[in-house]
This record gives C-alpha cells, structure tokens and sequence, in this order.
C-alpha cells in the first residue's frame, strides 16, 4: 500500500510514528550500524543495521519528523522523498514504522566519510538490498527489508 508524500506531510504524527528513510544509490541502501541496543530494559543489549530515521515528536508531521531525524542521525537534508513503500509495525508492538524512499546529494559513496553525527550509531554502510537480509548483519526489521525488496525490484538502477 502507497500513500502519497502530500497525505504524508499533512499527517501529524505522535510518538509512536517512527519514519525512516531509505537513501538509495544504484541498488544499494544507506544503513547504520546501532550498538548496544535493548529491545527492552530486561533484555540483551545487541548490534544492529538499520535505516536513518525515529520517533516521531509531539505535533510533528510524518514528513518533518523524517527530514528532522536524517538531519540529526547524518547531518545532511533529503533533497527528494520519492514515495512511502508502506507503514510497517515497529520494534515495540504499538509503534508504526513509515518507510519511505528518498535521495540526498550528501551523501559520500564511501559511506565510511560520513561523519558520526548521532551517537546512537557506530558506523553507516551502504548495502545491497538483496544481500541485506543475506548478510551477516543483525536486523531490526525484517518488514522493512521485505517492502524495500519489493521495491528494488521495480526501480531503475541507472
């Protein structure tokens, strides 16, 4: 299911939205690596890839909080959002994850220029949609992966 950018960035939000943003370059998606992560306060702290993106401030639309949290987890401003693939459900039950697919002229190929802007991450990769869910890296959702998969494999890799 598609929504429109323009419902979108009329839909103000609460914190239980999260958007994320998938900033793709050929067949390859901008993912960061988050470390010592707990799903709740009783478990495990582990490592994870996962797209820039989060929670979603009081008052906020879907599409403020998505250019708000890029800006703070890589320090650069979507020149595009191409459109949302869907809304998933989050790590916490309650929690909505819109997904969009977006573009940004800041970004360096070598993901290791990018400097660490948040310290929730400890590094940013670019990874090949189809090897995401192959390779060795821990996932934080694995419905988002299935919605970029679907996506990657309709777009235009020029």
């Amino acid at each position: 299911m598609q929504l429109s950018i323009d419902y979108m960035s009329k839909w103000v939000c609460g914190e239980t939205v999260c958007p994320v943003a998938a900033i793709i370059d050929g067949p390859y998606v901008l993912m960061g690596k988050k470390t010592n992560y707990r799903y709740r306060p009783d478990a495990e702290s582990r490592a994870y890839w996962t797209l820039p993106g989060g929670r979603a401030q009081s008052g906020e639309t879907v599409i403020e909080c998505l250019r708000r949290q890029v800006r703070e987890d890589l320090g650069i401003h979507l020149a595009w959002i191409h459109q949302c693939l869907g809304i998933v459900e989050g790590r916490i039950e309650t929690d909505l994850v819109p997904v969009f697919v977006c573009g940004s002229a800041g970004v360096p190929r070598d993901a290791k220029g990018i400097k660490i802007k948040n310290t929730k991450y400890s590094e940013w990769g670019w990874v090949s949609i189809q090897g995401y869910g192959a390779e060795p890296r821990p996932l934080l959702n694995p419905l988002v992966h299935g919605l970029l998969v679907q996506y990657e494999r309709h777009w235009d890799h020029s």
